[in-house]
């Protein structure tokens, strides 16, 4: 073998573990999105702007509640994308709203965000306690905070009574993360 074949084969084999961890890195993000879809993601982006929300955030909802499944259906009667419950999204929407109007993505996404940005606002702009208002109801939560029992924080969020909540609050915020991590530098 010639000298400069030997000198290629001493770059490769030192290059190798860069080019096998580039590989992996390249691999595992694909997996991630993967795990992470972003599909009716203009929906989701339209209905965020128009309420003052984080589209990242609106979309972890969605994944936590419903998987992107617009036909989601959860044994205590939430519905769609959002899971949103009926009598919920009649007290957002006002009269008029059908009960199957929910299993459509963008009323579903549209009454999900108003509901969201309402408890947000509600909630002092607390993001953490909003969320956990939307699964685990707005009452318990202001009970919550007011007895001391959670201060309405991600880094607190350990502290929130309802277990269902808690992970609920937990998931979405991790999932946000890796949203804006996957899909914000598009």
């Amino acid at each position: 073998m010639s000298a400069l074949g030997r000198l290629s084969l001493r770059r490769l084999r030192r290059l190798w573990p860069v080019v096998a961890l580039l590989a992996l890195f390249l691999l595992a993000r694909e997996v991630l999105f993967a795990l992470y879809p972003f599909p009716y993601r203009e929906t989701v982006e339209a209905a965020a702007t128009r309420h003052g929300l984080d589209p990242f955030l609106l979309a972890a909802v969605i994944r936590t509640e419903s998987r992107f499944r617009a036909e989601a259906r959860s044994p205590r009667g939430a519905v769609g994308l959002m899971q949103l419950l009926p009598e919920t999204a009649r007290e957002v929407a006002g009269p008029g709203l059908e009960a199957e109007d929910l299993l459509r993505p963008d009323v579903n996404v549209e009454l999900g965000a108003r509901y969201l940005a309402r408890l947000t606002a509600a909630f002092g702009g607390r993001t953490a306690a909003a969320l956990a208002a939307y699964n685990g109801g707005p009452a318990n939560v202001r009970a919550w905070l007011a007895g001391g029992l959670w201060d309405g924080t991600f880094e607190d969020a350990a502290r929130i009574p309802f277990s269902e909540t808690r992970r609920f609050v937990q998931r979405v915020a991790l999932a946000r993360r890796m949203y804006a991590w996957l899909y914000g530098r598009r």
